[in-house]
């Protein structure tokens, strides 16, 4: 698992050598300086390393990707949720730097909370945190409509692992019964996963 990248293609590959398969967290950097769907597609082409979105990705050029994993897939015990809120919006360009989408959508989410209560997943990987984790860990109480609905979703069960990135802060920590993996910048952890 992978944090957050940033555009950096560099030490995004390095990361790779010798791994046959991984899961970036988001804030790829989809849409700026030229990371596009078919540049890193072509990196990427016969090998098994996917990624979720963050709000620094476009989620356009997202979607075009093949090695995208679109919100509320399930794979061996895992579901995974891209998308987080930008606190800084307002100083980047919407369509360029900033879109709109960036986060689901309420109703969205809302499905997510009904795949999530129906499946049960063991595993979490987010781009962004539980609301209440975000306070416990970081401090940061201004919630936003993903982050309630993970609140959500771990008031209906808590999963054995959750990582996510988007916080820039390295942290494994056990809360409640739930190791919480907060990824930092260009950091990696690997983790086994057993069906």
């Amino acid at each position: 698992f992978i944090g957050d990248i940033h555009g950096n293609i560099g030490p995004y590959l390095n990361f790779l050598s010798g791994c046959t398969e991984s899961v970036q967290v988001g804030d790829f950097g989809f849409g700026f300086d030229g990371i596009t769907a078919e540049r890193i597609d072509g990196y990427l082409e016969g090998k098994k390393h996917r990624f979720i979105r963050g709000n620094h990705d476009s989620p356009a050029e997202c979607a075009k990707s093949k090695n995208w994993i679109p919100d509320g897939t399930l794979d061996r015990g895992i579901m995974f949720v891209g998308g987080a809120d930008s606190i800084e919006k307002e100083y980047r360009t919407e369509g360029f730097s900033w879109w709109r989408d960036e986060e689901l959508s309420y109703l969205e989410l809302g499905r997510m909370i009904e795949i999530y209560s129906n499946n049960r997943p063991r595993i979490m990987v987010t781009h962004d945190a539980p609301a209440w984790i975000a306070a416990y860990l970081f401090n940061c109480y201004d919630g936003n409509r993903t982050r309630h609905a993970f609140d959500s979703m771990l008031s209906i069960h808590a999963p054995e692992v959750w990582i996510f990135g988007h916080w820039h802060r390295r942290v494994d920590q056990v809360i409640h019964g739930t190791r919480f993996i907060c990824l930092a910048e260009l950091e990696f952890i690997d983790l086994e996963i057993t069906a």
